[in-house]
């Protein structure tokens, strides 16, 4: 289902938060891809973890949802204009 959406979509596997994505995601990914396949959520988005990581390390919240515009902190740039709604929910079986 998510391999075949048009909408970006992105799953974090197992403790590592291995991230696995659909094509719709790639732009998201930019010069990431496809190296940021099957690594983990840390090492991929190493520049935005402080904000993206406790949205899915923690998986026994509740689903949720957040705005980030995530910055690089070298550089104070965003990272991907525009600001990204980023939503956790537990897969189905998990």
């Amino acid at each position: 289902m998510i391999l075949a959406s048009s909408f970006p979509m992105a799953i974090r596997w197992g403790p590592e938060l291995i991230l696995i994505y659909n094509d719709a995601y790639r732009p998201i990914l930019r010069d990431k891809h496809p190296e940021a396949l099957g690594r983990p959520l840390r090492e991929v988005w190493w520049e935005v973890y402080s904000e993206l990581g406790p949205l899915n390390e923690n998986t026994t919240w509740p689903a949720r949802r957040a705005e980030v515009q995530p910055a690089i902190p070298e550089t104070g740039r965003v990272a991907h204009p525009g600001a990204h709604d980023v939503a956790r929910a537990d897969a189905p079986g998990a």
